[in-house]
C-alpha cells in the first residue's frame, strides 16, 4: 500500500502526508508488537518521504496518535534520530543535486568533464557551491575551474 500511494501522490505532498498518517495509524490499530511496528514504519517512512513542512506536521500527528493510543512504539529518542537522519539526508540530497547541476554546466561549456574533476566537484560542501558556480559561469577554461576548486577544497589556510 505504501508503494502504491507513493506513486499516486508523487506530486501531492499533502495527500502523501495523509496516506502516511493513515498507514502509520493502521500499524497501531492492527496491534502489532513494537519491533514489527518499527520495521514496518521504517519502510513506510522510506517510501513516503515528505518535504520538511509536511514531515514536521506528520510527526506532530504521530505524536497525537501515540498519545491517543497510549502506545510508545516509536520512542522520542527514535523519533529524534529519524528527524536528524531526515535532515542529513536532505542536506546530502541538496549537495548532490547542486554538484550534478554544476557538472552539467561544465559539460555544456567545456565538453567532457574528467572523472577526477567530477569527483572533486561532488566533494564540495553546499555552502561553497554558489561561489564555484559563479566561477564555472565565467571561467575561460576548465583548468581555471579546476584550479579554483582545488583552492576552495584546500581551505583558507592554503592560500
Amino acid at each position: 500500500m505504501a508503494h502504491l500511494k507513493a506513486q499516486e501522490t508523487r506530486e501531492d505532498p499533502a495527500a502523501r502526508q495523509g496516506w502516511k498518517v493513515w498507514l502509520t495509524w493502521r500499524l497501531y490499530k492492527l496491534g502489532y508488537d513494537r519491533q514489527r511496528v518499527i520495521d514496518l514504519f521504517s519502510f513506510i517512512d522510506w517510501v513516503l518521504q515528505l518535504p520538511e513542512p509536511q514531515a514536521l506536521d506528520f510527526w506532530r500527528q504521530v505524536q497525537e496518535i501515540e498519545e491517543e493510543k497510549r502506545m510508545q512504539y516509536i520512542t522520542s529518542v527514535e523519533r529524534i534520530g529519524m528527524q536528524q537522519g531526515m535532515q542529513q539526508g536532505m542536506q546530502q540530497g541538496m549537495q548532490q543535486g547542486q554538484a550534478e547541476l554544476l557538472l552539467r554546466l561544465l559539460s555544456r561549456r567545456f565538453e567532457a568533464t574528467p572523472p577526477w574533476l567530477a569527483e572533486r566537484v561532488r566533494s564540495v560542501p553546499s555552502e561553497q557551491m554558489p561561489a564555484l558556480l559563479d566561477v564555472a559561469l565565467t571561467a575561460a577554461s576548465l583548468d581555471e575551474v579546476a584550479a579554483v576548486l582545488e583552492a576552495m577544497l584546500a581551505g583558507p589556510d592554503a592560500a
